[in-house]
């Protein structure tokens, strides 16, 4: 089997963290980091005052908001991550949802009839304000960090055209369609976070796609876990 490479293409702190994480769980397996986006601050577009909790959908909305307001609103949160940086920057956490779909179901549950604010990115998956609207939840959108695109490095470029097993973990569907926009055809091992990141990864055509049971780290970590088994197993011909 011909050794595969690790191509991580999120932003370059969170990259490091999950090279990190898969260095202990896959030791020797050689990781290359390549950003596909960078996380730019931005002023809030929207008042915090008058609301009567936060929806924070990530770390980075976390990062871009603290430092501009004084008020530590009740946060309801998705991801454990988001709501650690959550806690440590003051903000009382309300709840937990491992996705946007289940926070929905969580706020039209425990957040009927209040007022809320999701301090967001330019670039979303879900539309909270229409989803949480016949709850009778009013949801005001701040936009709080972009999202801007970035090229692949000439290091990644080169490592996406000689031959070779590349693994590619995707969290986003936005990471996918740039890695598609950005790679030239190649034959990819995903693993995808999510249902809806796997079908963004459709136009890269992967050799072998393996979708993480949860939306989080440790899970995309065992779909990776499961994709090196499968090349383990494949004579060095289909590898």
């Amino acid at each position: 089997m011909a050794q595969p490479t690790l191509l991580l293409t999120r932003p370059a702190p969170q990259s490091q963290r999950f090279a990190a994480e898969f260095a202990e769980r896959f030791p020797g397996v050689p990781v290359l980091i390549s950003p596909l986006m960078q996380i730019v601050n931005l002023p809030l577009s929207q008042d915090v005052a008058g609301v009567d909790a936060l929806i924070l959908t990530s770390e980075n909305a976390v990062s871009a908001l603290a430092p501009q307001t004084a008020l530590r609103l009740p946060a309801w949160c998705v991801g454990s991550r988001t709501a650690a940086a959550a806690r440590a920057a003051g903000f009382p956490v309300a709840g937990v949802a491992e996705d946007a779909a289940s926070l929905t179901n969580l706020l039209k549950t425990h957040a009927q009839g209040t007022n809320l604010l999701h301090a967001r990115g330019r670039h979303v998956v879900a539309d909270l304000p229409t989803a949480l609207a016949p709850a009778g939840i009013t949801v005001a959108e701040a936009m709080a960090y972009d999202q801007t695109a970035c090229p692949l490095t000439e290091q990644a470029r080169a490592l996406l055209t000689r031959p070779g097993p590349v693994l590619a973990p995707l969290f986003s569907p936005r990471s996918a369609r740039l890695l598609a926009e950005a790679a030239p055809p190649h034959r990819l091992h995903i693993a995808a976070i999510s249902p809806a990141v796997a079908q963004a990864a459709e136009p890269l055509a992967p050799l072998r796609l393996e979708l993480a049971a949860r939306p989080d780290a440790g899970a995309l970590l065992d779909a990776l876990g499961r994709l090196i088994a499968t090349l383990q197993q494949t004579p060095p011909h289909g590898a």
